[in-house]
Protein backbone atom coordinates (compact mmCIF):
# COMPACT_ATOMS: atom_id res chain seq x y z
CA UNK A 1 0.00 0.00 0.00
CA UNK A 2 1.33 3.41 -0.91
CA UNK A 3 2.58 5.28 2.11
CA UNK A 4 3.13 2.16 4.24
CA UNK A 5 6.54 1.86 5.92
CA UNK A 6 7.75 -1.50 7.18
CA UNK A 7 10.18 -1.05 10.07
CA UNK A 8 12.93 -3.48 10.91
CA UNK A 9 12.49 -2.63 14.54
CA UNK A 10 11.09 -0.09 16.97
CA UNK A 11 13.53 1.14 19.56
CA UNK A 12 12.31 2.61 22.78
CA UNK A 13 13.90 4.09 25.83
CA UNK A 14 12.77 6.33 28.63
CA UNK A 15 12.41 9.47 26.52
CA UNK A 16 11.83 8.48 22.92
CA UNK A 17 10.52 5.98 20.41
CA UNK A 18 12.32 5.47 17.09
CA UNK A 19 11.16 3.76 13.89
CA UNK A 20 14.08 2.22 11.99
CA UNK A 21 14.51 0.75 8.50
CA UNK A 22 17.84 -1.02 8.35
CA UNK A 23 20.42 1.31 9.80
CA UNK A 24 18.33 4.40 9.08
CA UNK A 25 16.14 6.01 11.68
CA UNK A 26 13.01 7.04 9.83
CA UNK A 27 11.39 9.06 12.59
CA UNK A 28 11.71 9.74 16.26
CA UNK A 29 9.04 10.72 18.74
CA UNK A 30 10.18 12.31 21.97
CA UNK A 31 9.04 14.89 24.48
CA UNK A 32 9.65 17.71 22.00
CA UNK A 33 7.51 16.23 19.26
CA UNK A 34 7.78 14.16 16.10
CA UNK A 35 11.01 14.50 14.09
CA UNK A 36 11.99 13.16 10.67
CA UNK A 37 15.29 11.37 10.22
CA UNK A 38 16.77 14.65 8.96
CA UNK A 39 16.16 16.28 12.30
CA UNK A 40 13.35 18.49 11.00
CA UNK A 41 10.49 18.75 13.46
CA UNK A 42 7.28 17.67 11.76
CA UNK A 43 4.71 17.49 14.53
CA UNK A 44 4.97 19.51 17.72
CA UNK A 45 4.19 18.04 21.12
CA UNK A 46 0.75 19.71 20.96
CA UNK A 47 -0.03 17.99 17.66
CA UNK A 48 0.48 21.02 15.38
CA UNK A 49 2.03 20.29 11.96
CA UNK A 50 5.02 22.54 11.35
CA UNK A 51 7.10 21.00 8.58
CA UNK A 52 6.70 22.09 4.98
CA UNK A 53 7.76 18.61 3.83
CA UNK A 54 4.65 17.01 5.30
CA UNK A 55 2.13 19.64 4.26
CA UNK A 56 0.05 18.36 1.36
CA UNK A 57 0.10 20.34 -1.88
CA UNK A 58 -3.71 20.38 -1.99
CA UNK A 59 -4.96 21.60 1.37
CA UNK A 60 -8.76 22.16 1.29
CA UNK A 61 -9.67 25.83 1.38
CA UNK A 62 -11.96 25.14 4.33
CA UNK A 63 -8.93 23.99 6.34
CA UNK A 64 -7.15 27.34 6.01
CA UNK A 65 -7.92 29.82 8.79
CA UNK A 66 -9.00 33.25 7.56
CA UNK A 67 -6.35 34.87 9.73
CA UNK A 68 -3.66 32.95 7.85
CA UNK A 69 -4.54 34.62 4.54
CA UNK A 70 -3.02 38.09 4.33
CA UNK A 71 -3.00 40.80 1.67
CA UNK A 72 0.74 40.30 1.30
CA UNK A 73 0.26 36.62 0.42
CA UNK A 74 -2.41 37.46 -2.14
CA UNK A 75 -0.70 40.54 -3.55
CA UNK A 76 -0.39 40.76 -7.33
CA UNK A 77 0.93 43.59 -9.46
CA UNK A 78 -1.47 45.33 -11.84
CA UNK A 79 0.64 43.96 -14.68
CA UNK A 80 0.49 40.36 -13.40
CA UNK A 81 -0.09 37.84 -16.21
CA UNK A 82 -2.93 36.16 -14.30
CA UNK A 83 -4.82 39.46 -14.05
CA UNK A 84 -4.25 40.13 -17.75
CA UNK A 85 -5.56 36.69 -18.66
CA UNK A 86 -8.69 37.28 -16.60
CA UNK A 87 -9.24 40.61 -18.39
CA UNK A 88 -8.45 39.24 -21.87
CA UNK A 89 -5.48 41.60 -22.05
CA UNK A 90 -2.02 40.89 -23.47
CA UNK A 91 1.33 42.58 -24.01
CA UNK A 92 3.43 44.61 -21.58
CA UNK A 93 1.30 47.78 -21.49
CA UNK A 94 -0.20 48.58 -18.11
CA UNK A 95 -3.86 48.10 -17.24
CA UNK A 96 -5.80 51.15 -16.06
CA UNK A 97 -9.22 50.61 -14.56
CA UNK A 98 -12.43 52.56 -14.91
CA UNK A 99 -12.75 54.34 -11.56
CA UNK A 100 -16.32 55.61 -11.98
CA UNK A 101 -19.12 55.33 -14.53
CA UNK A 102 -22.77 56.27 -14.99
CA UNK A 103 -25.65 55.80 -17.43
CA UNK A 104 -28.47 58.32 -16.92
CA UNK A 105 -31.56 59.80 -18.48
CA UNK A 106 -31.25 63.59 -18.74
CA UNK A 107 -34.79 64.38 -19.88
CA UNK A 108 -37.01 65.97 -17.23
CA UNK A 109 -35.74 65.03 -13.76
CA UNK A 110 -32.36 63.32 -14.12
CA UNK A 111 -32.58 59.59 -13.41
CA UNK A 112 -29.54 57.34 -13.01
CA UNK A 113 -30.12 53.95 -14.63
CA UNK A 114 -26.94 52.35 -13.32
CA UNK A 115 -23.58 53.56 -12.02
CA UNK A 116 -20.40 52.78 -10.17
CA UNK A 117 -18.74 55.20 -7.72
CA UNK A 118 -21.16 57.97 -8.70
CA UNK A 119 -23.25 59.56 -5.93
CA UNK A 120 -25.50 61.82 -8.03
CA UNK A 121 -25.88 64.00 -11.12
CA UNK A 122 -26.50 67.73 -10.76
CA UNK A 123 -28.66 69.33 -13.46
CA UNK A 124 -27.12 72.75 -14.15
CA UNK A 125 -29.60 73.55 -16.90
CA UNK A 126 -30.38 72.23 -20.36
CA UNK A 127 -27.53 70.12 -21.68
CA UNK A 128 -25.24 70.81 -18.67
CA UNK A 129 -24.50 68.20 -15.98
CA UNK A 130 -22.14 67.79 -13.04
CA UNK A 131 -21.07 64.21 -12.33
CA UNK A 132 -20.55 63.77 -8.58
CA UNK A 133 -18.04 61.07 -7.58
CA UNK A 134 -18.59 59.04 -4.40
CA UNK A 135 -14.98 58.08 -3.57
CA UNK A 136 -12.55 60.80 -4.62
CA UNK A 137 -10.04 60.36 -7.41
CA UNK A 138 -6.35 60.56 -6.37
CA UNK A 139 -5.98 63.83 -8.31
CA UNK A 140 -7.74 65.86 -11.00
CA UNK A 141 -5.73 64.42 -13.89
CA UNK A 142 -8.19 61.67 -14.71
CA UNK A 143 -9.59 61.01 -18.19
CA UNK A 144 -13.29 61.39 -18.96
CA UNK A 145 -15.14 59.76 -21.82
CA UNK A 146 -18.78 60.53 -22.59
CA UNK A 147 -21.45 59.74 -25.14
CA UNK A 148 -25.06 60.78 -25.62
CA UNK A 149 -28.06 59.95 -27.76
CA UNK A 150 -28.98 62.36 -30.55
CA UNK A 151 -31.73 64.97 -30.30
CA UNK A 152 -35.15 63.46 -30.96
CA UNK A 153 -36.22 63.83 -34.58
CA UNK A 154 -32.89 65.29 -35.67
CA UNK A 155 -30.24 63.19 -37.40
CA UNK A 156 -27.27 65.14 -36.11
CA UNK A 157 -24.54 64.00 -33.78
CA UNK A 158 -24.05 65.06 -30.20
CA UNK A 159 -21.13 67.42 -29.55
CA UNK A 160 -19.89 66.83 -26.00
CA UNK A 161 -17.71 69.21 -24.01
CA UNK A 162 -15.62 67.71 -21.20
CA UNK A 163 -15.08 69.88 -18.11
CA UNK A 164 -17.22 72.54 -19.74
CA UNK A 165 -20.44 74.44 -19.13
CA UNK A 166 -23.05 75.83 -21.51
CA UNK A 167 -24.76 77.91 -18.83
CA UNK A 168 -24.29 81.52 -19.97
CA UNK A 169 -22.34 80.34 -23.01
CA UNK A 170 -19.69 77.66 -23.44
CA UNK A 171 -16.95 77.94 -20.83
CA UNK A 172 -14.19 75.87 -19.24
CA UNK A 173 -15.02 74.28 -15.93
CA UNK A 174 -12.23 73.04 -13.66
CA UNK A 175 -12.67 69.44 -12.47
CA UNK A 176 -12.17 68.40 -8.84
CA UNK A 177 -11.35 65.04 -7.31
CA UNK A 178 -15.04 64.57 -6.49
CA UNK A 179 -16.81 66.09 -9.51
CA UNK A 180 -16.51 66.80 -13.22
CA UNK A 181 -18.83 68.55 -15.65
CA UNK A 182 -20.02 67.80 -19.17
CA UNK A 183 -22.21 69.73 -21.57
CA UNK A 184 -23.44 69.06 -25.07
CA UNK A 185 -25.31 70.28 -28.12
CA UNK A 186 -26.04 68.94 -31.56
CA UNK A 187 -24.14 70.06 -34.63
CA UNK A 188 -26.67 72.84 -35.25
CA UNK A 189 -25.53 74.37 -31.92
CA UNK A 190 -28.84 73.48 -30.26
CA UNK A 191 -28.66 72.47 -26.60
CA UNK A 192 -30.88 69.57 -25.57
CA UNK A 193 -31.32 66.97 -22.81
CA UNK A 194 -30.65 63.45 -24.18
CA UNK A 195 -32.48 60.30 -23.11
CA UNK A 196 -29.15 58.51 -22.73
CA UNK A 197 -25.90 59.97 -21.37
CA UNK A 198 -22.97 57.69 -20.50
CA UNK A 199 -19.82 58.86 -18.70
CA UNK A 200 -16.71 56.88 -17.69
CA UNK A 201 -13.74 58.10 -15.66
CA UNK A 202 -10.31 56.49 -15.88
CA UNK A 203 -7.20 57.03 -13.78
Amino acid sequence: MAGTIICDFIRTDANKLSLNVGNTTFATINASGFFSNTGTQLIAANGAISGASVIASSIPTAAIADASITNAKLSLSANDSNIKTALNASGSAGIYACRAWVNFNATGTIAIRASGNISSITDNGTSDYTINITTAMPDINYAITASASVRAGVRTGAIIGINSSVVGGWADFAPTTTACRISLSDDTSTNYDPTHVCVSIFR
